[in-house]
């Protein structure tokens, strides 16, 4: 589609801006879809029976169920997708709300679309990178502080009389 709302010619390119809106536009969307799945209700479940309505919902728990399964094979690509994810998010949604209650007033609208679609993407790649990077060292860590508080829930749970007392 051209500007103007016409079909484009056989030969002719789309405009990138323009492309770049649509996208931004289906991202908006879709984003706003998946945040908001908590408060949906049956009945705006059957009124967006048209597509993303039942397959996001249907994609979800097949993800869950693989990753339930067969989690210990995919910790890594799991825990790069997730702080990708938050990455996005992080640019996405703050950033936008920060940069708008910065401008203040009422008419505050915050980052452009665009600019919030390549920021987001940008951040999410990058941390993505850095969680297939430090994995190791996160999950060493998470073991650390696990067996700490074991230790100490156990010290202070047991009396110290109960304790073996070295020959």
């Amino acid at each position: 589609m051209a500007e103007d709302g016409t079909a484009l010619d056989e030969g002719e390119e789309p405009d990138a801006m323009q492309t770049l809106a649509e996208v931004c536009a289906h991202a908006e969307v879709a984003i706003a879809f998946v945040a908001s799945l908590t408060t949906n209700t049956t009945s705006e479940m059957k009124e967006a029976v048209g597509g993303e309505g039942v397959m996001l919902p249907i994609v979800l728990m097949l993800v869950s169920l693989v990753f339930a399964v067969r989690g210990g094979k995919l910790i890594r690509p799991s825990c790069v997708v997730a702080s990708a994810a938050i990455g996005f998010w992080a640019v996405w949604d703050m950033l936008h709300m920060f940069v708008g209650m910065a401008q203040g007033g009422d008419d505050a609208s915050g980052l452009p679309c665009e600019a919030r679609l390549i920021g987001g993407t940008a951040v999410g790649l990058i941390l993505g990178v850095v969680a297939f990077c430090v994995i190791k060292l996160g999950l060493f860590l998470l073991g650390a502080c696990a067996l700490g508080g074991s230790v100490y829930l156990f010290f202070e749970v047991a009396p110290e009389a109960a304790l073996p007392t070295p020959p």
